[in-house]
């Protein structure tokens, strides 16, 4: 940016989103507008310099013919409807050839996840018969991959980055998409965080997404593509209570939902009928990972 330009940018962003939070408001009955204060805006310049030491699964972003998932393939499940909507997005492994041109794929369903039409489900993995179209290839230990997870913003704006690398999980099919590349220049990706997604009952969905960042093998070294990013987030204040107005969610603090205290984050109901959130990885994940 240039001298000034960075203030100019972060008003005009703390502007949308508190007239965004405004508008949902209004549309559920409840002032989330309120909710920040001003010390919560907050915008940052995020470097990713070094994706080769950052590994995880990448998924193979276009449909592949059903000879490329050969038995013992890691896999996604994607775009299927009906009940077997709530598989979209959870990992598997190819087991064999199917009948009718089919691929027999175990699912590894996620911690506590259960499905209305297949009661003492949880817990277990399934088999399926998929077609080539409903699957991704997943490349494991993939350089150059961060975190999945969603946002303890309200809101978040996230204009494009120095270069694409962004990927965002659709909530309805469950594969995942490179954002960036749908985005011109002056464009920007804006998404509901988890507080949001509380208050309004999961009427506006938290937005499942991760960075992405190109490493290349050069002759024993790597090539990259370094990627700076200037995301804005609007925060509830710590005190804030997050009270649901629809169904029967209990209130909580934003310090209770950021901290994931007893769990709560984990805990809301729709976690637990969809693996949309297969991937998803708190901060306590985290630092579970780094005493490993």
């Amino acid at each position: 940016f240039v001298e000034g330009e960075a203030m100019r940018v972060f008003a005009m962003f703390e502007k949308y989103a508190t007239a965004l939070c405004l508008e949902i408001g209004r549309e559920v009955g409840m002032d989330i507008a309120s909710l920040p204060d001003e010390r919560t805006p907050t915008m940052r310049l995020i470097h990713y310099d070094r994706p080769y030491l950052s590994h995880g699964d990448a998924d193979v972003l276009e449909p592949l013919p059903a000879a490329a998932f050969p038995p013992g393939s890691a896999v996604r499940i994607v775009g299927l409807d009906g009940d077997d909507a709530a598989f979209n997005g959870a990992r598997g492994v190819v087991k064999a050839a199917a009948a009718n041109d089919e691929i027999l794929v175990e699912l590894t369903l996620p911690k506590d996840f259960h499905h209305i039409g297949i009661p003492n489900l949880t817990g277990r993995t399934l088999e399926r018969s998929l077609a080539a179209t409903k699957l991704r290839l997943l490349k494991t230990e993939a350089p150059g991959m961060y975190s999945a997870h969603a946002d303890s913003s309200l809101v978040t704006i996230a204009p494009h980055s120095t270069c694409s690398g962004l990927e965002i999980k659709d909530p309805r099919s469950g594969e995942w998409l490179s954002a960036e590349d749908e985005l011109q220049a002056d464009e920007c990706l804006v998404f509901a965080g988890d507080p949001l997604d509380y208050l309004t009952s999961h009427r506006f969905p938290a937005l499942m997404h991760r960075p992405a960042v190109r490493v290349l093998p050069q002759q024993g070294s790597h090539l990259l593509e370094h990627r700076v990013s200037t995301p804005f987030f609007l925060y509830p204040k710590a005190s804030a209570t997050l009270a649901p107005t629809v169904g029967s969610l209990p209130k909580i603090t934003f310090d209770e939902l950021n901290g994931n205290i007893n769990g709560c984050r984990d805990a809301f109901p729709w976690k637990g009928t969809s693996c949309y959130y297969s991937d998803m990885v708190y901060s306590d994940d985290l630092r579970e990972e780094k005493k490993k």
